[in-house]
């Protein structure tokens, strides 16, 4: 697959950019970019995108 990446500016939590640290550390991974790609990834390919934006679910945790 060919590499298109681009830059984006994502507001987050910074209790959820500490999680992103951590995952980036436990699995070894290049850095945050890298994590959020794989959560996307795995979003898009095996989630059940009905119930992961579901009302019940799609709110953020500090809203």
């Amino acid at each position: 697959m060919p590499k298109d990446k681009i830059d984006v500016n994502l507001k987050i939590e910074r209790e959820q950019l500490q999680w992103i640290d951590s995952i980036a550390d436990e699995y070894k991974l290049k850095d945050q970019s890298k994590v959020i790609r794989v959560l996307i990834d795995f979003a898009i390919k095996d989630a059940d995108t009905d119930l992961v934006f579901s009302k019940e679910n799609s709110r953020c945790m500090y809203c």
